[in-house]
């Protein structure tokens, strides 16, 4: 069969007139798809790069470990073991492992769940959580007597002592100290000092007293 017979059987064919307009479009549509999802993607990371600046702004680079040291600056949320919480105000001063806590100066609530244990050490004295909510007050006081405040690093002035006081929201704890340990039930309050623990006669007093006596 010659070449001249083979043109004639498979005459080329013209495109279509919009041939050309249909392949553009669809290069024009495929170009915005990328660039959509493009920008999808820089969203999302610009999202979880500010979460993770603002969590670390709260809580410092350790606040998700098992175990740490926060000098809270602003009112923050702190995850504990066993899926305890502690709500720590400005100026409070935690150190954990797991859902062991020590707190030397400030305010911070503690939530505990059903099935999990936190211990909070404050001025020599430990309070057990099963179950419930309990509030820690700690203060610092130097060897001469005037108060260190919340701000100081501990130690700056001179030998620190810390008392504290300790209020059950709900629930009930337990508090140790060298003196032995009460049972403390939904809203009694126990003071701290020198690792001696005293339950309160008045826990409105005894708040009422803390708040001044902390005042700067």
């Amino acid at each position: 069969m010659t070449m001249r017979r083979l043109t004639r059987i498979w005459a080329a064919q013209e495109p279509a007139r919009d041939f050309a307009d249909n392949v553009m479009a669809h290069i024009d549509r495929e170009r915005r798809a990328t660039a959509r999802r493009k920008r999808v993607l820089h969203l999302a990371t610009a999202t979880a790069l500010a979460a993770a600046v603002a969590l670390t702004a709260h809580f410092g680079s350790e606040w998700w470990r098992p175990r740490g040291d926060v000098h809270a600056r602003v009112r923050a949320e702190l995850r504990l073991a066993g899926g305890a919480r502690a709500l720590l105000e400005p100026g409070a001063h935690v150190a954990w492992n797991g859902a062991d806590v020590t707190q030397d100066r400030g305010e911070a609530t503690y939530a505990v769940e059903h099935g999990s244990t936190l211990r909070v050490h404050a001025s020599g004295a430990t309070v057990e959580l099963d179950d419930g909510r309990i509030r820690v007050r700690a203060r610092q006081w130097t060897a001469g007597g005037s108060m260190s405040g919340y701000r100081e690093p501990l130690g700056a002035l001179g030998p620190v002592d810390t008392t504290a006081l300790i209020a059950v929201i709900d629930g009930r704890a337990v508090v140790s100290g060298a003196n032995g340990s009460i049972v403390l039930e939904q809203g009694e309050v126990a003071t701290v000092a020198k690792g001696s623990v005293q339950r309160s006669g008045d826990p409105t007093e005894d708040e009422d007293r803390f708040d001044h006596d902390t005042k700067p």
